[in-house]
């Protein structure tokens, strides 16, 4: 659901279980996160920005790809 996220994780060589533990959460709850199942928090959000070491803004970060 979210493509931008999955590409950043993927071009940082990044697991999503290592950016769900950075964030704090589950990996069950961040899978469920990125397929749309449950929203993020505000601060998950910002959480993740800071744990992908992006400049995007959130709404880049979690808009639709173009």
């Amino acid at each position: 659901m979210f493509d931008k996220i999955e590409v950043i994780i993927f071009e940082k060589k990044m697991k999503k279980k290592e950016v769900a533990e950075k964030m704090g959460i589950s990996y069950g709850q961040f899978c469920a996160k990125m397929r749309g199942e449950y929203p993020f928090t505000l601060d998950e959000a910002l959480r993740l920005k800071s744990v992908l070491q992006t400049d995007l803004s959130i709404e880049d970060l979690f808009g639709s790809a173009a």
